[in-house]
């Protein structure tokens, strides 16, 4: 048995569709499948186009010489986020054979009849995929394998959700698959591997994509990460890491076991994570910037407290504020996101969001029109009754190029992951700019060009600054 795990980026570092950011960071998803089939001794491949590109004609060779072939349309740390611009993603699979495709990621998790058809795979995985992928690798009799859709004529079959999986039972992600030389994320540098404590989130924040995670809070011991750290440090010499929980510190006694570990065997990483500012304290900030933690993102969001709550974010401007001071204090720099757009903003609103990133002074802080991803509370209260019937896509064809989807199907797919929309009362556009402006008045006050220039990093200063004529152009 040979198996391909294929990841298919989006085109370029930020999205057209979005501004979101295409950050290069392995398809952690893969590294767990790839030692999962290990351990049935499957002759397995992945390739990572993001980093390593081939062109139309050397994938589908690829996939051709594979017995079954797992393409993802949006890898672990895209999950949440997947990208808009899908059509440039069903362009990298059009010379793909289709007898042995198979369709994983966010997109088909939440419209698996819609990808089933512009894709003409054989069968779109819904949900988290690793143990899926072994099951279809073991037989491909469907009908008896959790989380899948797949067509027979006209007709559409899809067996019930997979529960999510138990991660202590997953093995250790296989690190030697992937050259972390190849990997980079701009605010934290070169050389770098992704990692995870644990899978969900137990807050219910109304614009958050939890379709490919399933139900619950799920989290590994501190021990079980210590293994997989030094495994990848062992075998790959990796110098930098993101944890990419949605709620990295939600793992609490986890978190402190490895950055104690970290400490007293003196391993030598730099590190990210993201969480929550009212999930921190001083005592574990201290721990984790000496374990190695140099930057944590937050979702911030908001600088109204009634859209906080309306979004059923949970938490006060005022923890917001101690949180990210204390990560500050303890030497740490800090990402802060900010959502512009949300249901019912006024520009009053808009403008409160702008004085609070002032206020809370982030080393980076990223404003964004909100996105209502399909899946989402926020997508069903707000765009469901305009979005176009999932039942009205054709088949594809096949031609001599490869395969083409009809029109409508396309169309549909393109329309199910619309661009930003308007939840407030400024028009999408008005939005935009408002993002863009935001942008250039936190970045170009003169209060913030001295910080930077007194914290001294070039490194990471260079790259922001071209993070940040990406998102403003």
């Amino acid at each position: 048995m040979r198996v391909l795990l294929l990841n298919l980026p989006p085109k370029g570092l930020i999205s057209s569709r979005g501004k979101i950011h295409n950050r290069r960071i392995p398809p952690l998803e893969f590294l767990t499948t790839a030692a999962m089939l290990e351990e049935q001794r499957v002759d397995v491949r992945l390739a990572d186009l993001a980093v390593q590109p081939l062109d139309k004609k050397d994938a589908a060779r690829l996939a051709g010489e594979a017995d079954r072939v797992f393409v993802t349309t949006s890898p672990y740390h895209r999950w949440q986020c997947p990208s808009l611009d899908i059509e440039e993603i069903l362009e990298n699979m059009a010379d793909l054979p289709r007898h042995n495709l198979f369709v994983l990621g966010a997109h088909g998790s939440v419209f698996p009849e819609a990808m089933l058809r512009v894709t003409g795979a054989r069968a779109v995985i819904r949900g988290e995929p690793e143990e899926t992928v072994v099951d279809l690798c073991q037989s491909l009799d469907l009908q008896h394998i959790p989380g899948v859709t797949w067509q027979e004529g006209d007709v559409v079959h899809s067996t019930p959700d997979r529960p999510p999986a138990d991660l202590m039972s997953l093995p250790v992600p296989a690190f030697h698959h992937l050259d972390p030389r190849l990997y980079r994320y701009e605010l934290l540098g070169n050389n770098l591997t992704i990692f995870e404590g644990s899978r969900g989130c137990p807050y219910v924040c109304q614009f958050c994509l939890k379709s490919m995670f399933g139900h619950g809070y799920r989290k590994k011991t501190g021990q079980r990460l210590i293994q997989e750290v030094e495994t990848a440090v062992r075998t790959t010499g990796v110098r930098r890491a993101y944890f990419f929980d949605l709620f990295f510190t939600g793992n609490d006694k986890a978190v402190r076991e490895l950055c104690r570990h970290m400490i007293n065997q003196r391993i030598d990483l730099t590190w990210s994570c993201q969480t929550r500012p009212d999930r921190v304290d001083a005592e574990m900030l201290v721990l984790m910037r000496k374990a190695g933690c140099r930057l944590i993102h937050y979702g911030i969001e908001s600088g109204s407290q009634r859209l906080l709550d309306a979004c059923g974010k949970n938490i006060r401007i005022k923890q917001i504020e101690e949180g990210v001071a204390m990560t500050h204090r303890a030497g740490i720099e800090t990402a802060c996101f900010f959502m512009i757009g949300l249901p019912g903003e006024t520009q009053a609103e808009s403008r409160e969001t702008v004085r609070l990133a002032r206020r809370l002074r982030p080393t980076y802080a990223s404003f964004h029109v909100v996105i209502p991803y399909p899946g989402t509370p926020l997508h069903h209260k707000f765009v469901h009754e305009s979005e176009p019937d999932a039942e009205r896509t054709g088949n594809g064809t096949k031609s001599a190029g490869g395969w083409e989807p009809h029109s409508s199907a396309l169309e549909h797919m393109i329309q199910c992951w619309p661009p930003p929309v308007s939840l407030g009362d400024q028009h999408p556009n008005e939005l935009q700019t408002t993002a863009r402006k935001a942008f250039l008045h936190y970045y170009l006050h003169p209060s913030y060009a001295v910080s930077r220039l007194q914290a001294g990093n070039w490194r990471s200063l260079a790259g922001q600054l071209r993070l940040f004529m990406d998102f403003v152009r």
